[in-house]
């Protein structure tokens, strides 16, 4: 019987993967790489959308005074 609650592996990965790059974005975030931050930040959208990512993007931009781009990701 299949659990249909279940994600599947790959669904995991990309999970764990997201977090992963997260995690590099907040470092690069606190190190002021800002670019960078928000790279990694975009890498984990891409893999997997979560409110956390959306909200870290957002704080880069608004380090970097891009209040448009931090409005989008904020909604």
């Amino acid at each position: 019987m299949v659990d249909v609650n279940q994600a599947p592996e790959e669904s995991k990965d990309a999970v764990q993967q997201a977090e992963e790059k997260k995690n590099e974005g907040n470092t690069a975030l606190k190190a002021g790489e800002l670019d960078q931050a928000i790279g990694l930040y975009t890498e984990a959208i891409d893999l997997h959308k979560s409110e956390g990512m959306f909200t870290n993007r957002a704080m880069a931009y608004i380090k970097q005074r891009k209040y448009k781009e931090a409005l989008f990701d904020c909604e």
